[in-house]
């Protein structure tokens, strides 16, 4: 089994960080706001009679942020709370316990992935399709949030039924940018020859739509405790502060990150909405999936910065 030291280490870092690399500073819920989401999601994890109306105006009146809301829609999906808990989870949970069967050899098995997502996500529509039935019924809401909720999980359970965006939901998951691409394809084409074998080389290749950078291709590899990274990127992002980040990064997971920058020759097309896609391997090592998280995060955060 690999040595999972750089995992243990990643604690610190998302965790510590994640508010500081939010590409929408959105203001997380109050501690009484995210304990009625946290409530409401047992009631229906644990019940499948009839839903307490007084919990059903709790969840409603709150009116969560998107960030918070991510936080309900993956304790649903029986996920953790942050990807860090996820991997140790992975890495450490009992043989019971299912996402443990998502990792093998320090490898994410992308169809086991896409299996758990589908299942839970069916149970998870189920579910919010009663609330939202018994919240009509009450007469307390119109049901925005909960709807909106509803056309997450349902594409969710979508892309994973083909094993299709598997990994781009996932991710987004703990990344809050924006509900509405969870559905969304990302329009990107691939410039030359170059791009297209780095890409065909790569465990993780990420292709953006950015609003002030055009599209932004970024490759990913590793080898034991190495990772490779190439950034084609338009002659104004700013390759140095990105690396920055990168860096600060590689030493306190103690992960080895060579970053290579390459020029996108692109005209700068302006998009209105951020957007990523995902070309992957079957199976992916834990530190490429941990980098990307963090690598699509900053690359949404610089591009909100930008002036």
């Amino acid at each position: 089994m690999t040595n999972f030291n750089s995992i243990n280490n990643l604690n610190f870092y998302i965790s510590q960080r994640s508010s500081s690399l939010n590409p929408q500073q959105t203001k997380v819920g109050d501690d009484s706001s995210s304990a009625n989401f946290q409530q409401n999601t047992q009631v229906l994890i644990n019940n499948d009679a009839s839903i307490n109306p007084a919990l059903l105006y709790n969840m409603q009146s709150a009116k969560m942020d998107y960030e918070v809301m991510l936080k309900y829609i993956l304790n649903m999906l029986m996920l953790p709370e942050n990807i860090d808990k996820f991997i140790q989870k992975a890495a450490h949970g009992s043989k019971d316990n299912e996402i443990v069967k998502l990792l093998v050899e320090n490898l994410i098995n992308t169809k086991a992935l896409a299996e758990f997502l589908n299942k839970n996500s069916k149970i998870a529509i189920d579910k919010t399709l009663q609330m939202l039935s018994s919240s009509m019924k009450s007469g307390m809401d119109d049901g925005v949030q909960l709807k909106e909720i509803l056309s997450i999980l349902t594409a969710i359970q979508s892309h994973s039924q083909v094993n299709t965006n598997v990994l781009k939901d996932f991710l987004l998951l703990y990344i809050s940018v924006c509900g509405q691409i969870f559905d969304k394809q990302a329009d990107y084409s691939v410039d030359n020859s170059e791009e297209e074998k780095q890409i065909q080389c790569s465990e993780i290749s990420l292709m953006f739509e950015t609003i002030n950078f055009s599209n932004i291709l970024c490759t990913l590899s590793a080898e034991n405790n190495d990772c490779y990274l190439t950034l084609f990127a338009c002659d104004i992002f700013p390759n140095s502060a990105f690396d920055k980040i990168i860096q600060a990064f590689s030493k306190e997971a103690n992960l080895n990150v060579y970053s290579d920058f390459k020029l996108r020759k692109n005209s700068v097309k302006e998009n209105s909405l951020q957007n990523f896609k995902i070309i992957s391997k079957t199976a992916v090592q834990i530190n490429v999936l941990i980098l990307a998280h963090l690598i699509i995060k900053t690359i949404f955060k610089i591009d909100n910065d930008f002036i």
